[in-house]
């Protein structure tokens, strides 16, 4: 089993899964028929794992009932609440997301999170908050678009679009404060 460089694990999860089936099932052959035994050192240096894994391994094999041999070697599921929307509805939204804000009825073509909080629960009914949304970005490498500020003068023109007439241009003035010093 070669390892994977992108991965600091040794093995992958189902991996293990062979791993520890094979390795008990040596260990207790063995056990059984003396010719066969190895050491749980040897049988740890014949897969590449450690020898804490193989005994711990072997201690929960000990106490499996005879009719769950088959199976007690498996992984059990991730702990927590299952998601929430599923894979193909995940890459229904980000085919939506592809075809951009204004095209969904926003003003400019930013995805914020708010707005694809929006979009989801507009579209599959399901409320996520802005953190969820993060990882839902995260793991389908996309993030999340802050617009730009813009000058003065673009807030302006921007302003003259939307209400259509020329805006009267204000002065920052007024009275400065003087430094004022506390006594002590």
């Amino acid at each position: 089993m070669a390892k994977n460089p992108d991965n600091p694990r040794k093995h992958s999860s189902q991996e293990y899964e062979m791993i520890r089936k094979l390795v008990t099932d040596a260990y207790f052959r063995g056990k059984e028929d003396r010719s066969l035994y190895r050491t749980q050192a040897q049988l740890a240096t014949d897969f590449n794992v450690s020898v804490h894994a193989v005994q711990t391994w072997c201690q929960r094999r000990n106490k499996v009932k005879p009719e769950d041999l088959e199976t007690w070697h498996k992984m059990k599921p991730p702990p927590g609440q299952a998601r929430k929307m599923s894979s193909a509805q995940e890459q229904e939204l980000f085919i939506e997301l592809k075809y951009g804000a204004e095209y969904h009825g926003f003003e400019d073509d930013f995805w914020t999170h708010k707005r694809i909080s929006k979009f989801i629960l507009e579209k599959f009914k399901i409320v996520y908050s802005g953190r969820q949304i993060s990882r839902i970005l995260a793991r389908n490498n996309w993030t999340r678009q802050r617009p730009q500020l813009q000058s003065g003068a673009q807030r302006k023109e921007l302003k003259e679009r939307r209400y259509g007439e020329e805006l009267p241009d204000f002065k920052k003035s007024g009275v400065r404060r003087a430094n004022h010093q506390s006594s002590r």
